[in-house]
């Protein structure tokens, strides 16, 4: 009977360089082809979701809502545009399909969002990432979910109240014009 010996690691200095190591590991990319239209194009997807990158997704994805609870004019598309956001903004953050990440004004990104989905390129890409990182992406989701659907609510009630406003408007103009 033969007795396994337990291998101790030894533990290694932290040092910046060796933090610069294990930093470097995170951005490490695997290349996948996806097929559009019939013809393959290859997308290099990152191995690993960064936290201060899932943090920096996040927080574009709260600008989004913030800039869509200024809007006057806002259509259920665009609500219902902006929920879909955020796997596009991962993918945006995850790999190298290319999106214009100067991009600002919530009706152009949903633009590119629907492309994305359309033509494919959304699901194919999303569906390579590793599920312990999407994983972390759903955490994310959880965390930030609270909050958008808080800030949704906000944009529905006021594009409510704002339609309220001018059918009420609309009867005052009549009901002068026809006193008249």
């Amino acid at each position: 009977m033969s007795r396994k010996k337990k291998t101790v690691s030894i533990p290694v200095p932290l040092s910046s360089k060796e933090i610069s190591k294990l930093s470097t590991a995170l951005d490490e990319t695997t290349p996948i082809v996806i097929n559009v239209q019939g013809k393959d194009y290859v997308v290099n997807i990152n191995k690993h979701f960064r936290a201060s990158k899932l943090e920096m997704i996040a927080v574009k994805y709260l600008e989004y809502i913030q800039k869509l609870r200024q809007k006057l004019d806002v259509t259920e598309e665009t609500i219902i545009g902006t929920i879909k956001l955020l796997p596009t903004l991962i993918i945006m953050e995850f790999s190298d399909v290319p999106i214009d990440y100067e991009i600002k004004d919530i009706d152009d990104l949903i633009h590119v969002q629907k492309n994305l989905y359309d033509l494919g390129i959304l699901g194919q890409v999303f569906s390579q990432f590793d599920k312990k990182e999407v994983e972390k992406v759903n955490k994310m989701i959880t965390i930030i979910a609270k909050e958008a659907g808080k800030l949704m609510n906000d944009v529905v009630i006021q594009k409510a109240l704002k339609e309220i406003e001018d059918e009420s408007n609309t009867e005052l103009e009549s009901v002068g014009k026809s006193s008249e």
